[in-house]
């Protein structure tokens, strides 16, 4: 347990029996006050009131933080009829981010004359009884979410854990209305809950803490074991505690679950044949989230090793399907893992792919991430979104592409071109910062988004892979953006890299109605636009021809930092855009009002 968690107000312990206002319950107000549906929507309003009062959130991702005051709140309407105990303790036991108070309160647990707890926790001075269980259940059943961080008195004596395990009194399931459990802890209560509440839940984090270590690793394939073979209300899964060697295992367990349709898994490679096994039999997936733990710069020489022969593009975009029922994938890795996963892990029924490259000591493998885009895009022709980011992108040195530099395998990107327009059903494509070892990859990308007409959001800003001048990308000439206009009549936002050097005439026979509300223009990474870089007449020409090719555009400062030198040329540009929309729409009400005093004109005179 956390010290933010050990010092967290535990919920009140309030007893229904003792319950009692001693006013006769045949009074009106009584009775209304009795109501389960009327009192448990006045709960629903003031739990949403004091949440949005304390700035309580509830995620996914843990058990939030109660000030004192509020759990004090609940407690004293718990105070008010046999209803409002019911409704209150629904509300203060809901969200738990200790076992402790089940086991230390609930349950009569040892203590010294001062009622300080012994260490380790015991039972061996009060017996637990059928009616310590029934509160147990009464309270226990009230618990949506459950956080099972390390205990502030230690691990529980072995014993004792094994008679609760084993006693005919304890309730079974120990919280029969979980939805989320968080297992942060190896010590041996934790694990026993985690393992009998578990199939009970609808999701499982774990995500052990940094006391555990590399033997708690079979904590995971325990847990897994034991839930993913009965438990048929879990639907999803997040293993974050990496397991260093045996993430076979548990990736079998899970694949033996009928339920799991979302999985989130962190682990350091995927190296064995087994690991992509064990995927590729997880049939019920809908959703899944790759997330690699990448080792030390001095233990990760072994990445070299698994360097692919061959490419085998043709080979890896023809295999038989797996994972059928997937819809969205995201993996965050180095670029290897991600090409070995692209290979090794066919799929076809993409909707959404959000790729994120992760920098480790092999500069070289980024040289990999758009051939395993070529054979996602290829095989996922109904991809709706698809996102590609490497975030902290820097140029590599070319030796260490030297020996590739004149391989076509590695410089011929025409398949991944052709399998970008395939995707008809594209609406967002984000591109940032990936790394291409090719000079015109910005023409190629404008090229794609204009085969693209149901493309809503694009954002192409690729870098270059090294700092050789044969390496630096030629920026497209502003006239493109004239065929975005043309050819993508659905684009709401657009963020590329231009050649600001001519700007073009205005297009004659040409009237445009584009949607594009967001614009961002970059130019090259080392180049920073000022106002000073233009004159006055290309300022303006500048901002007739955007407004000309995109007459309800919004912002051109979307992006930029407030105040920078960037913000403040595209600010003035912005206003310039601006003024030319309010100029048009004067003169068409004023077109308007003449033509309306003209009709009226000739109607009087008839």
């Amino acid at each position: 347990m956390t010290e933010e968690t050990q010092n967290s107000p535990q919920p009140q312990l309030l007893a229904p029996d003792v319950i009692d206002n001693g006013v006769p319950e045949s009074r009106a107000c009584d009775r209304v006050l009795n109501t389960l549906e009327l009192t448990s929507n006045i709960f629903k309003f003031l739990k949403e009131a004091t949440y949005a009062e304390y700035g309580i959130v509830s995620t996914k991702d843990g058990v939030p933080t109660f000030p004192p005051s509020w759990t004090q709140f609940f407690a004293r309407l718990a105070l008010v009829n046999r209803t409002f105990f019911h409704e209150s303790i629904g509300v203060l036991w809901e969200q738990m981010n200790s076992a402790a108070p089940f086991f230390e309160l609930l349950l009569p647990a040892d203590r010294d004359g001062d009622g300080k707890l012994y260490e380790p926790l015991g039972y061996a001075v009060n017996t637990i009884t059928a009616e310590h269980c029934r509160r147990f259940t009464e309270y226990a059943s009230r618990t949506r979410v459950l956080a099972l961080h390390r205990p502030r008195l230690g691990d529980m004596n072995t014993s004792w854990l094994m008679h609760l395990a084993m006693s005919k009194l304890r309730p079974d399931p120990l919280f029969p209305a979980l939805r989320h459990l968080i297992l942060t802890s190896t010590d041996g209560l934790s694990i026993m809950i985690a393992i009998s509440s578990a199939p009970h839940a609808k999701l499982v984090t774990i995500n052990l803490d940094s006391k555990s270590n590399e033997k708690d690793d079979e904590v995971v394939a325990a847990v897994t074991a034991s839930i993913c073979g009965v438990a048929s209300r879990l639907t999803e899964l997040r293993v974050h505690h990496p397991t260093i060697d045996e993430s076979h295992f548990f990736l079998g367990n899970i694949s033996r679950s009928p339920s799991i349709t979302s999985l989130e898994v962190t682990i350091p490679c995927l190296s064995q044949h087994s690991d992509f096994r064990s995927l590729a039999r997880c049939h019920p997936l809908k959703k899944l989230v790759m997330k690699q733990a990448l080792p030390h710069r001095d233990n990760s020489a072994r990445a070299t090793d698994r360097w692919p022969t061959s490419l085998k593009l043709q080979e890896h975009t023809s295999q038989a399907p797996r994972l059928p029922h997937l819809e969205s994938l995201r993996v965050c890795s180095n670029a290897l893992t991600h090409l070995l996963l692209a290979q090794k892990l066919p799929l076809q029924s993409l909707a959404s792919l959000q790729l994120e490259i992760k920098l480790d000591a092999f500069d070289d493998q980024l040289i990999l991430v758009p051939h395993a885009l070529t054979i996602h895009s290829t095989r996922n022709t109904s991809l709706k979104s698809l996102e590609v980011v490497c975030p902290g992108a820097r140029s590599i040195p070319p030796e260490a592409v030297a020996s590739r530099r004149g391989d076509w395998q590695y410089i011929n990107f025409t398949q991944l071109w052709t399998g970008l327009k395939g995707l008809q059903s594209l609406t967002t494509l984000k591109i940032v910062d990936v790394p291409f070892l090719c000079a015109d990859v910005l023409d190629r990308l404008l090229d794609v988004l204009c085969a693209l007409p149901q493309m809503e959001t694009a954002v192409l800003c690729p870098r270059r892979l090294t700092d050789l001048a044969a390496d630096e990308l030629t920026l497209p000439s502003m006239r493109r953006l004239e065929d975005v206009s043309r050819h993508n009549p659905n684009l709401a936002r657009l963020e590329v890299a231009m050649d600001f050097d001519a700007i073009p005439e205005i297009p004659r026979n040409y009237l445009s109605d584009h949607r594009l509300q967001i614009l961002r223009l970059l130019c090259i990474p080392e180049m920073v636009l000022t106002l000073n870089d233009f004159s006055n007449d290309e300022l303006l020409s500048l901002g007739r021809y955007i407004d000309r090719l995109f007459p309800k555009l919004e912002s051109l400062t979307d992006g930029w930092k407030k105040g920078s030198n960037p913000w403040k040329m595209w600010d003035y540009m912005e206003s310039v855009v601006l003024s030319f929309q309010d100029l048009r729409a004067q003169a068409a009400a004023d077109l308007q009002a003449v033509t309306e005093t003209r009709m009226q004109a000739v109607g009087s005179s008839s």
